[in-house]
């Protein structure tokens, strides 16, 4: 009995036995693979995944490298597994594989011409001295039929496999009128880039509005070919009291496994809408009335702030130009307690923090006072040395100077800012 079963293992398991006694050459092997799905020497149809599977096996490590794959015409291209070099070892011996994959997608029918692909390097052999080589696949020629008759009307795709599955947003047992759910169909294929497969359809239905929102399509490569996905999505508002249909979602296409054509795609739903919460209904309008209320009074707010608080700083301002300053009181406080040469050094030290920032004499000053102030001065000058009796000054003349010259500032520095807001308005 146990010999019988020993000889049922080795002839069902022959790939097994074959991949356990790989032998690696002494030259550097090239070896390239035409994997197409369904049947070996089976049909091709256009646009239909080719695989080109090169590979060089060495029992020796490379030491330089390069594959040479020609243009091929009439073939859409891509790099499926980009080269690769690893170890391995087997009962057969060890050595080193180089593999990589190219994708190819037939974009006519007729002939599909795949020239010769070299191969050139060396390799290190385990006494340290390198070795030449060079290889060439034969040239081969593929024939590529046209979409096949029985899709015609139908977008022609040619896959591995396709399965569509849906996903929804809500659970729809659960929908009112009025609800919105959404339903995102994702549909993967093999064997075909994204490119190349149909747009998802959600076809309308009484008692819905239905809008699309959403989708988007990408391709990855892996060493067994292209996977390709396409997500769309649709957001589905109810509208009526009485059961909704929402037809299904499908897609035909040629299944290159099998030879034959293929439907695939997600069931229709049915809504069945439950009766309208009138309290539920009552209180979310309640709601919005009350967010509304909120947002216009938080605007109001906001044009108040912009309005007042500009005119706040405005009027504080002038205010603070207006009031005498604390130079005025220290000068008032001054011309009442210090006479002759005191006064006028008080009068020099008040107007370079005030009214004349470069005087240094009285005369500097009365060159540009008000007349006025000019009097006032001329008396204190002559009391100072000696020229009058000393007179009692009333020091609101130069209050009065020295507020009308902080209010003529404040009107220029708003003239400025006013021009500079214009000249940066007009710009833009």
């Amino acid at each position: 009995m146990k010999w019988l079963l020993g000889v049922i293992c080795i002839l069902l398991c022959p790939p097994l036995a074959v991949a356990q006694n790989e032998r690696a050459p002494d030259v550097p092997e090239l070896q390239v693979e035409i994997v197409t799905a369904g049947e070996p020497g089976g049909a091709i149809f256009v646009q239909q995944q080719v695989l080109l599977r090169i590979t060089l096996v060495s029992r020796f490590p490379f030491w330089s490298l390069r594959i040479d794959v020609p243009e091929i015409a009439d073939a859409e291209r891509h790099v499926a597994s980009r080269p690769r070099t690893s170890e391995f070892s087997t009962y057969g011996g060890s050595g080193w594989r180089h593999q990589r994959v190219i994708a190819l997608f037939p974009t006519r029918s007729g002939v599909l011409e795949i020239p010769a692909i070299r191969a050139a390097g060396a390799v290190e052999r385990a006494d340290g001295t390198s070795v030449g080589f060079r290889d060439e696949s034969e040239a081969r020629v593929l024939q590529v039929q046209p979409a096949h008759r029985y899709l015609n009307g139908f977008w022609w795709v040619a896959a591995d496999r396709i399965e569509l599955t849906d996903d929804w947003s809500k659970d729809v047992a659960s929908l009112r009128i009025g609800d919105t759910v959404r339903r995102t169909v994702t549909m993967l294929a093999d064997g075909v880039t994204a490119e190349r497969l149909p747009e998802l359809v959600q076809r309308d239905t009484p008692g819905a509005r239905i809008v699309a929102v959403a989708g988007e399509r990408r391709t990855r490569f892996t060493p067994g070919g292209a996977t390709a996905e396409v997500t769309r999505s649709w957001d589905i508002t109810v509208e009526t009291e009485s059961a909704v249909n929402i037809p299904p979602v499908s897609v035909t296409w040629w299944n290159t496994s099998e030879s034959r054509p293929a439907g695939s795609g997600v069931p229709a739903a049915r809504i069945e809408p439950l009766a309208v919460d009138a309290d539920r209904l009552r209180a979310e309008l309640m709601a919005e009335a009350a967010a509304r209320r909120d947002q216009d009074a938080f605007y109001l707010i906001l044009l108040a702030a912009i309005l007042v608080i500009p005119m706040a700083i405005l009027a504080g301002a002038f205010l603070r130009a207006a009031v005498p300053s604390m130079a005025d009181m220290r000068l008032r406080w001054q011309l009442r307690t210090v006479s002759g040469l005191g006064t006028a050094r008080a009068l020099v030290t008040w107007a370079r923090s005030t009214v004349a920032p470069d005087a240094l004499t009285l005369g500097d000053i009365a060159a540009t006072a008000p007349p006025a102030v000019t009097r006032a001065l001329g008396k204190i000058e002559a009391a100072a040395f000696g020229q009058e009796a000393e007179q009692v000054l009333e020091p609101a003349v130069f209050s009065r100077w020295s507020r009308h010259v902080r209010l003529q500032r404040l009107r220029r520095q708003i003239a400025t800012m006013v021009q500079i807001v214009v000249g940066r308005s007009g710009h833009s």
